[in-house]
């Protein structure tokens, strides 16, 4: 979804245009974040499971 927003910001700047040296970086980052409050999510829910059996 966040891709999809990204790739029609950018057509509607238009292709030409060299993209920010940051962006690249700002979706790893963000892919990162996700990642790792998934986990946080997660986690917690695995030790709780296991803990009942």
């Amino acid at each position: 979804m966040l891709k999809t927003a990204l790739e029609k910001a950018n057509s509607m700047i238009g292709n030409n245009h060299p993209k920010p040296a940051w962006q690249g970086d700002e979706e790893m980052l963000l892919k990162l974040c996700a990642l790792s409050s998934s986990l946080l999510f997660v986690i917690p829910k695995i030790m709780i499971y296991q803990s009942l059996n």
